[in-house]
């Protein structure tokens, strides 16, 4: 046997397993999806629950006085892409055309896929409005 051969395989395997290390670390935890805020921050968050929970989880808070049974309303925001329909819940806090732009409460909106969400600044705090919260 040839002395470079053991030296061989233990270069390849070794680039195999440091190829494939390289490629589950840039994907997503399973149980995770992605949700863009105000078109700058990115959030990785566990799927399920309330979009208000997982935005205040990461820095976010809305605000909210009925703690998220959507009896309250403070916490509108647009939920553009992966929100879903909007609830029996939320219809008589919306207008006709507020619901074709898309706004939602934060409370009812269920986290399951990516998202995209505007915030409006004024409900943010100021450093949540430079995106370095």
């Amino acid at each position: 046997m040839v002395w470079w051969y053991p030296v061989l395989v233990l270069v390849v395997v070794a680039t195999v397993v440091l190829t494939v290390r390289a490629i589950r670390g840039k994907q997503r935890h399973p149980g995770y999806v992605r949700i863009r805020v105000n078109g700058e921050r990115v959030l990785d968050v566990p799927t399920g629950g309330a979009l208000l929970h997982a935005l205040a989880r990461e820095g976010i808070s809305l605000p909210t006085t009925c703690g998220g049974t959507g009896s309250c309303a403070w916490c509108k925001c647009k939920v553009t892409r992966g929100g879903g329909r909007i609830t029996d819940q939320e219809q008589p806090y919306f207008s006709r055309t507020q619901v074709e732009d898309h706004w939602r409460l934060a409370c009812q909106v269920e986290v399951l896929r990516d998202m995209e969400v505007e915030v409006p600044a004024g409900l943010l705090h100021p450093k949540q409005r430079s995106g370095t919260a």
